[in-house]
């Protein structure tokens, strides 16, 4: 869930009176906070605060297990398995076979929560956790996918490996301009977080096509996105752009990243942009 960010619902999820004025008052300052009820992250920046499966996502870069709120065993499960996904596409290239790194990743998956588990073995402060990593392995271990990968292939957003504070820094820049100004900061996020398209809100692209791919290019090459210029994926940067209108991009998208390649096309201001975050 995510909300406005106020001092009654701050006070509700738990967080400190001195926190809670800092987050109130002081200009980007964010904070996490993870209690018995759950997991929440509030936003000085986006003036929302994050709980539930929301919460969890702004809390967990590490992609630990949900020990706080099993119920979100699932999305735990499918966060990891898709940045497990990202790594093997980049060192497998065109052998990648979804249907074997499923099932690998499973394998693992359930060898790590065996290993959790006897690590914690008779221990009295790990009874608890164990309990849910044994509920966690009977999920697994019972697990099937809905999907085929033969008839659905999954398209993950950009994956961001810039510095992190710098991705709000380039929301402002953007916002108002180059993408829709009621673009919020989550949905911004999401495109450079490398998660399944299916589950984000696409950002509409206010320039032309070929500002959003000179953008793209300029990111990669100065390794702020991970680099695809030797082979752009367009069905990406269709499930995460539009148009202004909410349309999607029917240009030749590919003679245009020939000519940027090519030096035939130069944005300075693009060029600003990205060297104010590098």
């Amino acid at each position: 869930m995510i909300e406005e960010l106020t001092k009654e619902k701050l006070k509700e999820c738990g967080f400190k009176e001195d926190d809670i004025e800092r987050l109130m008052n002081w200009d980007s300052y964010e904070l996490k906070l993870v209690t018995d009820n759950g997991y929440f992250f509030a936003s000085n920046i986006e003036q929302k605060i994050y709980s539930g499966k929301d919460g969890f996502f702004k809390n967990n870069d590490s992609h630990s297990f949900p020990f706080h709120d099993i119920s979100l065993m699932g999305e735990h499960f499918n966060r990891k398995r898709a940045a497990y996904f990202d790594k093997q596409k980049e060192l497998m290239k065109e052998f990648f076979i979804e249907d074997a790194e499923k099932e690998q990743f499973k394998q693992d998956e359930i060898k790590h929560t065996k290993e959790s588990l006897e690590f914690g073995k008779n221990k009295d402060y790990k009874k608890d956790n164990n309990q849910k990593l044994e509920g966690y392995l009977k999920w697994l271990d019972s697990y099937k996918d809905e999907k085929k990968s033969s008839k659905v292939k999954t398209i993950n957003s950009y994956t961001w490996i810039g510095k992190p504070q710098n991705k709000n820094q380039l929301y402002k820049d953007l916002k108002g301009g180059y993408i829709n100004k009621e673009t919020s900061y989550k949905d911004f996020e999401n495109i450079f977080n490398g998660i399944d398209t299916e589950f984000i809100t696409k950002v509409k692209w206010q320039k032309m096509p070929t500002d959003l791919l000179y953008f793209l290019y300029k990111m990669m090459d100065e390794k702020i996105l991970t680099d695809e210029i030797e082979r752009m994926n367009y069905k990406r940067l269709n499930a995460c752009f539009c148009k202004a209108d909410g349309s999607g991009f029917d240009e030749n998208l590919k003679e245009i990243f020939f000519q940027i390649k090519a030096n035939l096309v130069d944005k300075k201001d693009i060029d600003k942009l990205i060297k104010a975050i590098k």
